[in-house]
């Protein structure tokens, strides 16, 4: 009778753990089977990332290439408006200053040139004041602060580089 019993004892272990076995090669199953999925899902996405990179790249492949034709273009434009402008200068009878932002010289014709007695190099970046001064013009307040678009000419006397004045507008 104890036999019995502990057989059937046994049996019922057994049972236990067939159960317990098979519940755990479940579990182990879905888990296989989620990591599966999170494994695709995450190629999925390194697929897509990778693609992604690859249009970003050629987009800004692309795009800076034209930027670099559009500044190429403006570039050119700008050579040949400086070249209109230099020929205009080259050509007037009358003496041309043109000046930057700051009232430096920054370009200036030949017949200027001959006007004051200076090469280009010793008056290109210097300021107007040096070599003009106002007649009406206060010594604190620099010459090309006036020298706005005005309708009346502004009468000024200029120094020629061996200290000769004479009379510009």
């Amino acid at each position: 009778e104890m036999l019995q019993q502990s057989k059937s004892i046994m049996d019922n272990i057994r049972l236990v753990i067939d159960n317990f076995q098979t519940e755990e090669w479940d579990k182990l199953e879905s888990h296989r089977q989620n990591l599966k999925n999170i494994y695709n899902h995450t190629q999925l996405i390194i697929y897509c990332s990778f693609i992604m990179s690859i249009i970003s790249y050629l987009a800004a492949i692309y795009l800076f290439n034209r930027l670099d034709w559009q500044l190429k273009g403006k570039d050119l434009e700008l050579y040949q408006r400086e070249n209109l402008l230099q020929g205009i200068l080259s050509n007037v009878v009358d003496g041309v200053i043109l000046l930057n932002n700051a009232g430096k010289i920054d370009s200036l014709n030949t017949t200027t040139l001959k006007m004051f007695g200076y090469e280009s190099t010793e008056m290109i970046d210097r300021d107007l004041g040096e070599f003009i001064s106002s007649q009406n013009q206060p010594d604190n307040i620099p010459l090309w602060n006036t020298l706005q678009p005005v309708v009346i000419p502004l009468s000024a006397l200029a120094s020629r580089k061996i200290g000769q004045p004479f009379p510009v507008e």
